[in-house]
């Protein structure tokens, strides 16, 4: 079983201009999928307690404009996932 803390997740969101008022949904939306994902792989990650005090996003360009909410929330997610594989497995 895997035991995973993440205290703060940091994203950049970058061109978000205009669209402001979605970021708080769609950050919202990505760290409830994060959880659903992380669900998911369980028996894929390493067994025991990982903490992570700060899991860093790389930026990712989205174009708010022309995306959805769920969609920009799905590719916030892949980049977490990647975030957490890289701080547990190494």
């Amino acid at each position: 079983m895997t035991e995973l803390a993440i205290d703060r997740v940091n994203l950049q969101i970058v061109g978000a201009a205009g669209q402001e008022h979605r970021v708080h949904a769609i950050s919202r939306r990505a760290i409830e999928l994060l959880g659903e994902r992380l669900v998911e792989l369980g028996p894929d990650l390493p067994a025991g307690e990982t903490a992570i005090p700060s899991l860093g996003v790389p930026p990712l360009s989205l174009d708010l404009g022309r995306s959805d909410e769920e969609m920009c929330a799905r590719l916030l997610v892949d980049s977490m996932l990647d975030a957490v594989r890289l701080r547990m497995v190494g």
